[in-house]
């Protein structure tokens, strides 16, 4: 199994995260997946793009990626990366009783 990259915040507070984003599409079903997501969508799809080295971490930690318009100047909504995020987001599976990606959305 791939090496999961740890987190500033260490490993149980991405779990968390996690947890509570399989919590909603489990809650919600298919509008968990609709067009106009949710605060966990939002939050299933950073903490995918940093696991899958993206996205730095630190940039969501200390505010800077909303300075600006960074979000929206540095990362287009067709970059292939975002897209994959957007499509994958809610790919979640709880090992152990710690939530994680799924492999198969880790591999680039």
């Amino acid at each position: 199994m791939k090496t999961r990259q740890s987190s500033i915040l260490g490993i149980i507070y991405p779990s968390k995260i996690l947890q509570d984003v399989d919590k909603n599409v489990r809650d919600s079903g298919s509008a968990a997946l609709s067009d106009n997501p949710s605060d966990k969508a939002g939050s299933g799809i950073l903490r995918l793009l940093v696991e899958r080295g993206y996205l730095d971490e630190q940039i969501i930690l200390d505010g800077s990626l909303f300075h600006d318009c960074k979000r929206e100047l540095e990362f287009s909504k067709n970059d292939p990366e975002i897209i994959f995020a957007k499509n994958n987001w809610h790919k979640i599976e709880a090992i152990n009783g710690k939530y994680q990606f799924k492999d198969i959305v880790l591999n680039k």
